[in-house]
């Protein structure tokens, strides 16, 4: 098997064919199986992804905003 680099050029080919809505739609019917909710986090600015989330019926409950902590001394090496 030969493995390739992943980039938005390389996926544009599967872009606006339901995909992201059947797949996500399928893994939220398979949580749900075995718990009560099921929720998910994506940044604001991805239109796209907030558009499918949207479709599927989930809504923005709060904000969500992520950081980092490390040890005073340690380099901040990989986080970014």
């Amino acid at each position: 098997m030969r493995l390739r680099r992943v980039t938005d050029k390389s996926l544009r080919k599967y872009r606006k064919r339901g995909l992201a809505c059947r797949v996500t739609s399928e893994a939220v019917v398979a949580l749900l199986r075995s718990h009560d909710l099921a929720g998910l986090n994506v940044e604001k600015d991805n239109e796209q992804a907030v558009r499918v989330y949207t479709k599927l019926g989930f809504e923005a409950r709060m904000a969500f905003r992520e950081g980092f902590c490390q040890k005073r001394g340690q380099a901040a090496d990989g986080i970014g």
